[in-house]
């Protein structure tokens, strides 16, 4: 009986990882931001999304064209120079942000949690 028992368990514990692991990690749900209490949609960039489960993490890695082509595709959001930012999110994601000029990267903008201060000059 007990060795039926470990056996079960063993053949449960396979069965559920393999499943979480042919499922995925999935995607993240979609973050709008919030300027002056109006939200605005954004595109995904690239992102690496984890789905933890008791026993197994799945880990999907995405890319995407550079924050310039996909802003290339957007109607801008026009902001005050040090206005607040805050990207509504759900659980305790960890955020970067970025600030791109035409060309590159060029530096990461100080966020606090899911808020941060848009720079005092245009751009």
């Amino acid at each position: 009986m007990r060795r039926g028992f470990i056996i079960f368990m063993f053949f449960l514990l396979v069965g559920c990882s393999h499943t979480q692991e042919q499922e995925g990690a999935g995607s993240p749900p979609p973050v709008p931001l919030e300027v002056e209490e109006t939200q605005y949609s954004i595109k995904m960039g690239s992102y690496s999304w984890t789905k933890k489960g008791p026993f197994t993490s799945v880990t999907s890695v995405t890319d995407a064209p550079s924050p310039n082509q996909l802003a290339a595709e957007m109607e801008p959001v026009y902001v005050k120079g040090k206005s607040e930012i805050t990207i509504d999110t759900t659980g305790n994601p960890i955020l970067t942000v970025n600030l791109w000029n035409e060309e590159e990267l060029e530096k990461e903008i100080p966020s606090q949690g899911n808020q941060f201060t848009v720079p005092d000059q245009a751009g």
